[in-house]
């Protein structure tokens, strides 16, 4: 395996790993606050009641921005895996497709796509500067 394709695989399963996290700990802290916000709702004060809503709105919205970015970064992340693997001799084009892979990935989960980032630049850069390897014929054998 080339270096490109180790750090593509590398990248794209720790972004799967840490989108799919970050999205178990939002949906486990918006449950968390729904469960004690039905206390603030029947014993807090007004202002309670209040910051207890003002809160589950922006809860919500970040919730539905991380269920709109989970799949998008899991299947750039796949896309990846699979190109790196199925494109063996266009390394040039595979580099590109890598670099732009690793941006769509940051701009979909935003900082939780730094590390995707990383690993796809990194793999992209390398895919660019790699020669294509050369399959030579086994001695003796006719083709």
């Amino acid at each position: 395996m080339r270096n490109y394709q180790t750090l593509t695989l590398i990248g794209g399963i720790l972004t799967i790993l840490i989108v799919l996290s970050v999205g178990l700990i939002m949906g486990v802290l918006v449950g968390v606050h729904e469960a004690f916000g039905n206390f603030t709702t029947q014993y807090g004060s007004q202002g309670t009641v209040n910051q207890y809503y003002k809160d589950r709105a922006s809860m919500n919205n970040g919730l539905i921005f991380v269920s709109a970015a989970i799949p998008v970064a899991v299947i750039v992340s796949i896309a990846a895996i699979t190109l790196v693997f199925v494109i063996k001799d266009k390394l040039n084009v595979l580099g590109i497709i890598l670099i732009v892979l690793g941006v769509i990935t940051v701009i979909s989960v935003s900082a939780f796509g730094i590390l995707g980032l990383a690993l796809f630049v990194a793999a992209g850069v390398i895919a660019l500067r790699a020669k294509p390897v050369q399959v030579n014929e086994l001695p003796g054998s006719t083709s």
